[in-house]
């Protein structure tokens, strides 16, 4: 999908975790406002120090979603993410 595809080409693999061919899941979580916007980055499960701080970077920087609504009104929703580090 779209936000899979975005992630992927923003995601930078850390050069230490690179290095130790550390691979892992990161789970995110976050919040979309009423606006879309993103906020509230957390990392639900952590993989190492590197990796979670990349995976919480990316999905700060993610473009705007569209808000979530409820009866025709946006309405501010919880969201998680995993960000799946991989060595090719």
């Amino acid at each position: 999908d779209a936000m899979r595809s975005w992630i992927s080409q923003n995601l930078k693999y850390p050069g230490d975790a690179f290095n130790k061919k550390v691979k892992g899941t990161v789970d995110v979580g976050f919040l979309v406002t009423t606006a879309g916007k993103i906020k509230d980055v957390q990392v639900i499960k952590p993989v190492c120090p590197s990796l979670d701080a990349e995976a919480k970077r990316v999905i700060s920087i993610m473009p705007d979603w569209k808000p979530a609504t409820q009866h025709g009104k946006p309405v501010p929703v919880q969201m998680k993410v995993q960000v799946e580090f991989k060595l090719q």
